[in-house]
């Protein structure tokens, strides 16, 4: 046979299986993107974002092609590599009804918390589980049969040399593109694919779920802040040679500290057209001032907890990402360690399991010395699947009582945890009328009586805290809105929120599903209405705290207080001014007070610690 003979059978066997790889890679591109439930047309993806789609492609070809010739075997890991692609995507469609997220790298970190709350979860939809499950089950036994035939079938046969190489130049490039800086930026500028992390729906409908998913591995890692130079913060360690130590100008008793984050506390009749009587929260409604804007909306509670704590915040970190879970491995500033510098013992409770978003870890390095969790409290009763809000409390002031010190305590209630299933604590005791259909009318029942049952509990404590000789200070505020119907349907269905499910929160939409109710409270002047904004970050609570106490610390009276002065509400999204403007991509903002707030959260959790002799001082260093 010539020579020309054999360059023209290598071209076109090259060309062969170039063109069964790149088909095979289209079709999945498809059908994940089906699967993961945000381009339900798949064809109309194609269609708009072709560039995106043809990256991908391309992607996993060069993958498939790679695996096969290390395998020795032609078109060998299509079907292993099709399989986990298609089940995760299928994961993300149910996060993304859930939660209104997708999948998110870093989501496989806290899948046995997942696994824990399957029970509850399941019993909302165990129809949906159960072929779910089984549908699972059908696609990986008919995927092991075929990929054990084409295993025997296609020894030996590799992809040839030209195929490979290629391939392998082609991964290596497109890895590169969307797990660097610069990689992104060639993206950008000469394919236009841009990746939008601080819009992730967005992001996973015009990059696709694939490529959305691999250029968020890039946001995985931690960059530090334009202003968090050395020269900036050697500046600040060395505005207090010595380490600081918070002073209490206060001469009365110390009074204890309750900080009650309540699980998915929310008002249900700010949904218009939804007529609770009697009202569900009559206690926090007369002594609420304004309202906390969270950073989660219906699930991720350890984030908002972790801004209350420490005062610092989520913006500053990736979307996605769970501090308790990736980045507490030391010491962390935090009011608990000021307080216990103060003489305050401290301690943490929640009436669920220890390990959940790991907290039995986080709490360590946040300076609480007692953690007490649903294996350290048995017998406290239930009210539906989960621990009454109103037997917490109780135990929660017995602890108070036995203490001869004063305590600082952080309860995390769970009474009011999702679903909320019809009758889920027996007939209604509240009536409910509706001035339009509501899908989730039986959801929104359920879930305003477990409003009610927390009032109630709240209004018990605090009758009970203001007979006690020793003053209280009481902060109380929901985590996150609540879930109530997939892709927020009961929000949309009664007009709280007008945004289409398949296009980006409105400014407006979005503010509703953050805000929660606060309340700062004191057994001695009542509720501190004029202490708060009309609308805060949980990072700035700290700084209020310390302000009722009379403590001066350099943090969180100084740095914290100047940036929330400016900026009451510091959010991924979005900053709210001190006169009630919204800023939106404010990434890069010249502020040197937030540029500040910035460069010390990045120092003391991810750089060297320069910080800590100028304003952490009361936190031992490991």
């Amino acid at each position: 046979m010539s020579k020309t003979t054999t360059s023209s059978n290598g071209v076109l066997r090259f060309l062969r299986e170039a063109f069964i790889y790149l088909s095979f890679s289209i079709a999945l591109v498809c059908l994940v993107e089906w699967c993961a439930g945000l381009n339900l047309v798949t064809l109309d993806f194609l269609k708009t974002s072709y560039r995106e789609a043809g990256v991908t492609a391309l992607l996993l070809a060069g993958l498939c092609a790679l695996l096969d010739t290390l395998a020795r075997r032609r078109y060998f890991s299509m079907l292993p590599l099709a399989v986990p692609l298609i089940l995760i995507a299928l994961i993300s469609r149910q996060k993304l009804g859930y939660l209104s997220e997708p999948l998110y790298p870093w989501d496989f970190i806290f899948a046995e918390q997942i696994y824990k709350l399957l029970p509850e979860l399941a019993g909302e939809k165990p129809r949906e589980v159960i072929l779910a499950l089984l549908g699972g089950l059908a696609l990986l036994a008919v995927a092991l049969l075929l990929i054990s035939v084409v295993y025997r079938k296609q020894r030996g046969k590799s992809p040839g040399r030209p195929l490979f190489a290629t391939s392998l130049l082609l991964l290596a490039a497109l890895v590169a593109c969307t797990n660097t800086g610069a990689g992104l930026k060639w993206l950008q500028d000469e394919l236009k694919i841009v990746a939008m992390p601080w819009v992730q729906v967005e992001n996973y409908r015009q990059n696709g779920f694939i490529l959305a998913f691999a250029m968020n591995m890039q946001s995985a890692l931690i960059e530090r802040p334009e202003m968090a130079t050395d020269t900036l913060l050697e500046t600040l360690a060395d505005t207090s040679p010595t380490p600081a130590r918070a002073n209490s100008v206060d001469k009365g008793p110390a009074p204890d500290i309750i900080i009650i984050m309540s699980e998915a506390f929310w008002d249900p009749t700010r949904l218009p057209g939804v007529h609770l009587t009697p009202d569900p929260m009559p206690t926090i409604r007369a002594l609420s001032h304004g309202d906390l804007f969270s950073p989660s909306q219906g699930g991720n509670t350890s984030n908002v907890e972790f801004e209350v704590l420490t005062g610092f915040s989520n913006a500053f970190l990736p979307i996605g990402s769970v501090p308790y879970q990736q980045y507490l491995h030391r010491n962390l500033p935090s009011i608990i360690w000021t307080l216990k510098a103060q003489g305050y013992e401290t301690m943490a409770m929640h009436p669920y399991y220890k390990h959940f978003w790991n907290r039995d870890n986080a709490y360590r390095y946040l300076g609480f010395e007692h953690f007490l969790a649903l294996e350290d409290m048995p017998g406290l009763s239930a009210r539906g699947p989960f621990v009454s809000d109103g037997a917490l409390l109780e135990r929660l002031y017995e602890t108070l009582q036995a203490s001869t010190k004063p305590t600082v305590l952080f309860a995390i209630t769970m009474q009011n945890h999702g679903p909320y299933e019809k009758e889920r604590y027996g007939p209604p005791s509240m009536s409910m009328q509706l001035d339009g259909p509501l899908d989730e009318r039986d959801a929104v029942q359920s879930y305003s009586q477990g409003i009610r049952d927390s009032d109630t509990a709240l209004q018990q404590l605090m009758a009970r805290l203001s007979l006690r000789p020793r003053p209280s200070l009481l902060i109380f505020f929901g985590d996150h809105t609540p879930y109530l119907g997939k892709n927020l349907s009961a929000y949309r269905q009664s007009g709280l929120i007008d945004t289409k499910p398949s296009d980006e929160l409105s400014q407006s939409d979005y503010v509703r599903l953050h805000q929660t109710p606060l309340v700062i409270w004191s057994s001695i002047m009542g509720a501190e209405r004029n202490q708060v904004d009309e609308l805060v970050s949980p990072s700035m609570l700290p700084g209020y705290i310390m302000n009722k106490l009379g403590i001066q610390h350099p943090f969180y009276s100084n740095v914290l207080q100047d940036v929330g002065g400016k900026f009451p509400v510091i959010e991924r999204r979005m900053l709210r001014t001190q006169e009630g403007q919204w800023i939106e991509r404010w990434r890069g903002h010249d502020d040197a007070s937030l540029q500040r707030y910035h460069a010390i959260q990045y120092d003391m959790m991810f750089g060297n610690q320069q910080t800590h002799s100028a304003l952490f001082g009361d936190m031992p260093l490991e």
